[in-house]
């Protein structure tokens, strides 16, 4: 134990620790619009709501958050290289919290979807910058752990929401939330630029002045050089965005960005969470309201797991498990669900159904839903990470929205059944494609992974490649 915690160096990291604690209380708020509609909406939806919602609307409710997040990437990718890192971490508390009022005080359902829409822009911001900048901050022994847990408190603001619920009203918890959102106001103002955009911008002594309280010590020389060298390799904060198709390490990394974000949504664990209430509300031996917190609470604590293993196992060996045990609870759930609509099953079955959707939040939750994001920030020298972050942003609210849109036609329309047998193909075809382009990063500096990225190409990456040059014919590539 004493050698686990030695790992961690905390006098010396006091300052990543600080950063990082900032930063995820500003995921916790965004985690908490995500698990706000699985038990907001039943009470939205039903006859007695002073703000009354149909069904149409109560959907147009949950897929606005993910709507906004296309805009909000795209000025926020920009906004990245013009003012940097931690100005756009200071930026986000006070909209942040402005959401969670709208919601709090809601009158009408228009201030529910300003509400909503606000935080899907102020969603995408965080993770734009954030992993980014956990990931330039971090000492490599520790990024794995930094990165994994900004989704450990985005799952535990679903939890805390569903969880408080039973026994405070939605608009007191909206309130609370509200005020732990400032934390990283407070917070935030104590930490330095990151080092990679001081560098970016040809500030060697801000860039020293940011190692050196990073790091806890003075000799920061070496880091500099190789953070230095890694900037003149890869250009600088004017780099295109066209890099990542017209160079073939760089798509080595879009492959893998674009696999592990498809992968990650097309499971539909948000859609899951987004109806998990709903699916109960017709149960007659579990009440929804304890099936959701029971849900929430496991769902939690498994994901504690991937932080405390991530730099240890590794990152492709855990998403690997993690997806192809998703994938069989999936398959486990379609078939439960085939059975119990086309056949008089004993009310006792129920907790059958229950533990199958437990299953299923413990596999997903311990790899697939941490690892992408920590990846899709290693992989990607700085002057690209915003723009790759921008883009797993764009995948999320196209794949978010379009697994909930799934979820209502099919489970509504077709059979309870269908969803989960297509959300465990997708997670199939993606266990597949990972095993091919993910390359592990554990225990290595950004540089090592840039170095490695570009000595190693899958097979199929060459037929790929030969198609995209195709398209750009007459830019030889590197």
């Amino acid at each position: 134990m004493k050698t686990l915690l030695s790992r961690f160096k905390f006098r010396e990291r006091s300052i990543q620790y600080l950063a990082a604690f900032g930063i995820n209380m500003g995921m916790f708020s965004v985690g908490s619009h995500s698990g706000w509609p699985s038990s907001s909406l039943p009470k939205l939806t039903s006859e007695n709501s002073t703000i009354h919602l149909t069904t149409q609307e109560g959907s147009l409710l949950i897929s606005i958050t993910p709507l906004t997040v296309l805009l909000g990437c795209v000025v926020t990718t920009i906004l990245m290289k013009l003012v940097g890192r931690k100005t756009m971490l200071l930026l986000m508390p006070i909209p942040l919290t402005a959401s969670w009022l709208f919601i709090a005080m809601a009158t009408s359902k228009i201030h529910l979807y300003i509400g909503r829409a606000l935080g899907g822009f102020i969603d995408a911001a965080i993770f734009n910058v954030s992993p980014a900048y956990l990931s330039e901050i971090a000492d490599p022994e520790v990024r794995g752990f930094f990165g994994t847990l900004l989704m450990v408190s985005f799952g535990l603001g679903i939890a805390l929401f569903n969880v408080f619920v039973t026994f405070m009203s939605s608009e007191a918890i909206a309130y609370l939330i509200a005020a732990l959102t400032l934390l990283m106001l407070i917070t935030i103002p104590f930490v330095p630029e990151s080092p990679y955009y001081c560098l970016l911008k040809g500030n060697t002594e801000e860039a020293e002045l940011s190692l050196r309280k990073l790091r806890g010590k003075q000799d920061i020389q070496e880091d500099l050089d190789r953070i230095s060298k890694s900037i003149l390799e890869h250009g600088d904060d004017k780099g295109k965005e066209t890099d990542m198709l017209r160079k073939k390490h760089f798509r080595r990394c879009l492959w893998t960005v674009l696999t592990l974000s498809f992968t990650q949504y097309l499971s539909g664990n948000y859609a899951i969470q987004a109806y998990y209430e709903t699916v109960f509300q017709n149960s007659e031996t579990i009440s929804s309201r304890v099936a959701n917190c029971i849900y929430y609470v496991v769902f939690f604590i498994a994901s504690i797991v991937s932080p405390l293993l991530v730099d240890i196992s590794g990152r492709k060996p855990l998403i690997l498990i993690s997806t192809g045990l998703t994938t069989l609870t999936l398959f486990a759930t379609g078939i439960f669900m085939y059975i119990k609509s086309s056949s008089n099953l004993d009310t006792r079955f129920e907790y059958l159904q229950l533990l199958l959707f437990l299953v299923q939040a413990i596999t997903y939750s311990a790899g697939l839903h941490t690892i992408p994001w920590l990846v899709a920030s290693e992989i990607f020298p700085s002057n690209l990470v915003g723009t790759a972050l921008c883009i797993v942003n764009i995948i999320y609210s196209v794949s978010m929205s379009a697994t909930i849109f799934m979820f209502e036609r099919t489970y509504y329309s077709i059979g309870v059944y269908v969803p989960f047998f297509l959300y465990g193909i997708f997670c199939i075809i993606g266990m597949v494609l990972i095993s091919i382009f993910l390359i592990e990063t554990k225990g290595k500096t950004l540089e090592e992974i840039q170095r490695e990225i570009r000595q190693s190409k899958p097979k199929i990456e060459r037929n790929l490649n030969l198609q995209v040059n195709d398209v750009f014919r007459k830019s030889p590539l590197e």
